[in-house]
Order: structure tokens, then sequence, then C-alpha cells
């Protein structure tokens, strides 16, 4: 099951809870630590977000690193998962002064993600992988491994 992460919008304060629809109840010691420090008839701004797929999340990571074997490059992983992710489009550009360009791959990260983009960008990881490497493995196979 996921659960909904609430940020208190202007503070660093972070919580994990549980929805039955019309309320949120604390999910963890940490989150009801930190709704015992707020007074009593506080009026807080909470930014919601439905936290990731935990299981999706360390299955893509683990097919991406067999994607990275059948790549058979002579590349670690890290830089090689980045430049794909980069390739894909999945990218922050900054341009300076004296004409350099930086390129850096975006976080895939657990937090720096939704569920559906996370989704996405596997799916486009994907095709960007066939059309590099497609003679190691169809966009069929990829497919299948992709439908969760």
């Amino acid at each position: 099951m996921t659960r909904p992460s609430l940020v208190f919008v202007g503070t660093d304060m972070k919580g994990t809870f549980l929805s039955n629809k019309t309320s949120l109840t604390a999910a963890d010691s940490d989150t009801c630590d930190i709704l015992a420090a707020i007074p009593e008839l506080t009026t807080l701004v909470v930014d919601i977000k439905q936290n990731r797929n935990p299981g999706f999340h360390r299955l893509a990571f683990s097919r991406m690193h067999l994607l990275w074997e059948m790549a058979d490059i002579d590349v670690a992983f890290e830089p090689w998962r980045r430049w794909l992710l980069i390739q894909t489009g999945y990218c922050t550009t900054t341009g300076f002064p004296d004409g350099s360009v930086l390129v850096e791959a975006d976080s895939m990260n657990w937090e720096s993600m939704s569920q559906d983009k996370f989704k996405q960008a596997w799916l486009d990881l994907h095709q960007k992988w066939v059309d590099i490497y497609g003679d190691k493995l169809t966009q069929e196979q990829l497919t299948e491994w992709a439908m969760l």
C-alpha cells in the first residue's frame, strides 16, 4: 500500500499518513512526534503527495541494470544510466555566458518524480534503449517487462 506524504508548507517538517477518505492518521512515530509538537488549533497548510510504489521503483532499477548488462559496453552503470536519461530528454540544460552548456540528467530518486512520471520515464527509457541497442532485445520484449 502506498501512503500519502504531507509536507508542511514553509517548514522542513514532513510526515507520512494513512487516509480513510475523510481524515488522515499518522503512519509512524516520527509523524506522531511532529504532530505532537504543533500547538492545538493551529492552522496548517500542507502539500499532499502520493508516495511512489516502492516495489515498482526497485523492479525498474533492477531491470535497468539488466539493460545496462545487455548493452555490453565498457562504462559503469551510473554514468550510463545518466547518459540514457539525457538521451531520453529527462535532463536539465544550463547555458553559461562563455557559451558552454551543462547538461545534467534529472533525478529519478524516490521523491523527485511522481509515480506516473516515473512510469512514463521508464517507458521512454525502454524506447530509447531499443533505438540504440535494438539488436539485443525487441520493443515487444521490453514492453512485456514494463507492464507491471
